[in-house]
């Protein structure tokens, strides 16, 4: 019985040292976070600003797909529970969120960098204002057979009330 005991301690030692150096280790609360179209984490961490519109080229009613732009925000330093905003901590404290994959589809969005934004990295486009002056495109690439993809057409999006 004391050897169990042991054991089961030993599980629940590991267990926090685990979750401790993960967390802390990884410092997670410095790295600026994306919803990644995920229209409903956005609203429970109150991050979102506003939906935009987006047209699917070719069109199709089958694809799971949002875009938004949000405050951009990180994690608190002790849960990623916890939100953060940081509009003071950086001369782009807005971010456009979207969708970066549809999984019951096999599709993948991918951003092209066909139009100059305020900034960008490969998933996120980061703005001086919580607006969209300028069109984004994203290519659509549908997985098959784990052999590669295919690129089956590309997603516009913008925002109704700038587009000029």
């Amino acid at each position: 019985m004391a050897i169990l005991g042991i054991v089961i301690g030993i599980y629940f030692l590991f267990g926090f040292i685990n979750s401790f150096f993960g967390w802390y280790g990884y410092e997670k609360w410095k790295y600026r976070r994306v919803t990644r179209g995920d229209l409903t984490e956005s609203k429970e961490r109150n991050v979102f600003i506003k939906n935009l519109e987006f047209e699917l080229v070719p069109k199709t009613d089958s694809l799971e797909f949002n875009a938004f732009i949000e405050n951009g925000f990180t994690y608190g330093k002790h849960s990623s529970v916890k939100t953060e905003l940081i509009k003071t901590k950086t001369d782009f404290p807005f971010q456009v969120s979207f969708s970066q994959k549809d999984t019951l589809n096999k599709i993948t969005f991918d951003l092209l960098p066909i139009t100059k934004m305020d900034s960008m990295d490969y998933f996120v486009v980061y703005l001086r204002k919580p607006e969209l002056n300028d069109t984004i495109y994203l290519k659509i690439r549908k997985w098959e057979n784990k052999i590669g993809t295919d690129s089956i057409g590309f997603i516009k999006i913008y925002d109704k009330n700038n587009s000029g």
